[in-house]
């Protein structure tokens, strides 16, 4: 029961369930490391436990409206 205590206040105070908030601040810090950085976007997917690059490039692009190489190429 605590738990799911905690997952329903989480959304009530945040808005969003705990995994989606968990989803997007690890598209958040690839977001970073894509303009920080020139690791490859495999890498960077792979660092942020995706196991596959295409599905890295498909959330990325839910999120943010562009492909991870466009952030990276500005």
């Amino acid at each position: 029961m605590p738990l799911i205590r905690f997952e329903r206040g989480f959304r009530e105070l945040s808005g969003v369930s705990v995994f989606r908030w968990r989803h997007n601040y690890k598209l958040d810090i690839a977001r970073e490391l894509l303009q920080a950085q020139t690791l490859p976007i495999k890498e960077i997917a792979f660092q942020l436990r995706y196991t596959h690059t295409t599905n890295f490039i498909h959330a990325f692009r839910r999120r943010f409206e562009e492909p991870p190489g466009a952030v990276r190429r500005r």
